[in-house]
């Protein structure tokens, strides 16, 4: 029994050093950054595509699926089309702040879980 834990201690730290894990921070930054234009599960937001004219894009989608990494980097840090950066913290929040690079990696990591649901 004691091995067992051992070793399940083992694989689960594996697992979170693995550069892509999605780690609760990336679905922290998701719910607090994205829904609101993406929807919660990456499925959009009709009233936000009327809003701004333009079909945002389903996360959940197999398109979204095959970008790599450095055009998702892309998008999340520089904005594309209507949309800005985003930004951190809650949305009703006065003292919010950009994505950092640094984040990005466990943000990406949660957007690919999107398209498994």
């Amino acid at each position: 029994m004691k091995i067992f834990v051992q070793l399940t201690l083992i694989a689960v730290s594996a697992l979170l050093a693995v550069p892509g894990y999605a780690s609760g921070e990336g679905k922290a930054l998701y719910e607090n950054s994205c829904t609101s234009c993406h929807g919660s599960a990456g499925e959009g937001n009709r009233l936000m595509d009327r809003h701004y004219k333009v079909r945002i894009p389903r996360l959940n989608s197999a398109a979204v699926a095959k970008m790599t990494d450095a055009h998702l980097t892309t998008v999340i840090l520089n904005g594309k089309r209507k949309m800005p950066r985003p930004m951190a913290a809650v949305p009703t929040t006065l003292h919010r702040t950009e994505i950092t690079a640094e984040q990005v990696p466990d943000l990406i990591a949660y957007v690919r879980t999107l398209s498994k649901k």
